[in-house]
């Protein structure tokens, strides 16, 4: 069979679709940008460093990509990530073991994701001012118990915490880190496409109203989206803590939670709801740090020149599935 009819048996399955291949040229294009103006061109270590990277982005990206789809939104991952990086960090200082202490943060994100299912499914709070305002609310907690840990053990009272490197901490769960993203990402893509469950998913996205007449239990759905999110922003917290492999600060989650939606969006989530396509968001989230790789090896492209590049594409993405949806 030739490459041109498998990828069209592909694209007509669903899980792939144009937008797939245009994404994969763009990551191929900064690739071949990177090893152009790399001092030590290798096409193996600059490729799996992107690929490495990336992998946490993917994560929160799928989660932000599932709120989507139900015509909510999450802008909680900056101060859940900072949180829990926190979290993991006085679990490690106090002896806890490695594995009590990813349950310890996993539960944390869970309980996070079910208060924002249950104030915007059960309450009616706006989406989008109830995970702002709670960003900010666990940013702050971070914060004051980040300041109270180098406080004590600047002191050196007997109470003192020793500040233990995260990324050690967790490292021998997470060395093959790729795993741990393409389980869910496989996971969610079957659900997405072969599930029940998934499709009444992708209705309440579309159509809330009918959703409802259809006896499909969208509170409960909204509700799990939120806890699929923050579940997910957990494991993109620990492949963070893994491959950054230093210290950490009580701001480390700020800008993920744009870069989420971002990605989501470049990878054919509408805004409005009832869309998602996983695999879209898996490169999406691979082009954005292949941007920001090329970026950091071209000295002559500036971090607002990363940002507005970044922004065009989601513009187009987002003017391009208008256009779509609009013709059909």
């Amino acid at each position: 069979m030739s490459v041109g009819r498998s990828w069209a048996v592909v694209t007509r399955s669903g899980i792939v679709d144009y937008r797939s291949g245009w994404l994969l040229v763009g990551c191929l294009c900064c690739l071949v940008c990177d090893l152009a103006v790399a001092p030590q061109p290798n096409i193996i270590g600059i490729s799996w460093s992107v690929v490495r990277l990336s992998l946490p982005l993917m994560a929160v990206a799928l989660g932000s990509a599932i709120v989507i789809a139900v015509g909510d939104i999450d802008l909680s991952p900056a101060g859940l990530i900072s949180l829990l990086g926190v979290v993991l960090l006085v679990c490690a200082s106090s002896g806890i073991p490695a594995w009590a202490a990813m349950v310890i943060v996993i539960l944390i994100a869970v309980t996070v994701g079910l208060a924002h299912g249950l104030a915007v499914s059960k309450l009616g709070v706006p989406p989008l001012v109830l995970t702002l305002g709670s960003s900010f609310c666990l940013l702050g907690v971070a914060t004051i118990v980040m300041v109270a840990l180098q406080r004590s053990a600047s002191r050196g009272a007997s109470s003192t915490v020793t500040l233990v490197l995260p990324g050690s901490y967790v490292h021998s769960w997470f060395s093959m880190g790729w795993v741990w993203v393409l389980a869910p990402l496989t996971f969610i893509s079957v659900w997405r496409h072969a599930s029940h469950d998934g499709l009444r998913h992708l209705a309440v996205g579309s159509d809330r109203q009918a959703a409802s007449l259809a006896a499909i239990p969208v509170p409960a759905i909204r509700m799990r989206a939120f806890i699929y999110s923050s579940a997910l922003v957990s494991l993109g917290t620990l492949l963070l803590l893994h491959y950054q492999g230093g210290g950490w600060t009580a701001r480390a989650g700020l800008g993920y939670e744009l870069k989420g939606i971002a990605a989501a969006v470049i990878g054919g989530a509408r805004i409005s709801g009832g869309s998602l396509k996983p695999i879209n968001v898996a490169f999406a989230s691979l082009l954005l740090v292949a941007i920001e790789s090329t970026t950091i090896t071209a000295s002559w492209i500036t971090a607002e020149m990363q940002g507005a590049i970044i922004g065009a594409l989601v513009v187009i993405a987002a003017v391009i599935d208008r256009t779509r949806t609009t013709h059909e």
